[in-house]
């Protein structure tokens, strides 16, 4: 004697099977570049418009191995920092941040081109930031403002890739 079992698909299942080939076929469309551009548009000649007016200054502070929950402006209850907590006051100050890399150079070249560090080729000793990367100070220069680099951290230095559209980058004496 013969059995016949009839299978009954659930909606569950068929749910999921759809989702499956939707994603399938989304993928095989993008070339499996599934990467959403967020960023704001603009260009140089948005900020250039700003350039011309004096009560703009754009400041970038970067202290290497500082960490937010020593600062006052993060919450800390000591006054450890009102230099930067003022700073934080009157601009902006980002409430969260993470770093790319736990290394320096490899992590810099990151914030300051927005690319992660398998796509701007900054992983070892000898990588420096390559040419045709973007940085915030060569826009803010083709737009007109004066652009200039304080910094300490050998990693951070003009070999490296970091003095690209700073008019004056410098490095103090100790």
């Amino acid at each position: 004697m013969s059995q016949t079992v009839s299978t009954v698909r659930s909606p569950w299942f068929l749910s999921s099977l759809a989702l499956a080939a939707a994603l399938i076929a989304l993928v095989v469309a993008t070339d499996g570049d599934l990467v959403v551009d967020t960023r704001p548009v603009g260009g140089v000649e948005d900020i250039a418009g700003l350039s011309e007016r004096e009560d703009l200054n754009v400041l970038f502070i970067l202290i290497d191995t500082l960490r937010a929950h020593r600062l006052s402006s993060y919450g800390y209850e000591r006054p450890t920092s009102p230099t930067l907590d003022y700073l934080a006051d009157t601009g902006i100050r980002f409430a969260r941040h993470l770093a790319q890399s736990t290394w320096t150079k490899t992590s810099m070249t990151s914030l300051w081109t927005g690319h992660y560090p398998a796509r701007t080729g900054v992983l070892r000793f000898p990588h420096a930031t390559p040419d045709e990367a973007i940085m915030p100070a060569e826009i803010l220069r083709d737009a007109g403002f004066r652009t200039g680099g304080i910094w300490r951290n050998g990693w951070v230095s003009s070999n490296f890739g970091f003095a690209q559209g700073f008019e004056l980058y410098h490095r103090p004496r100790p």
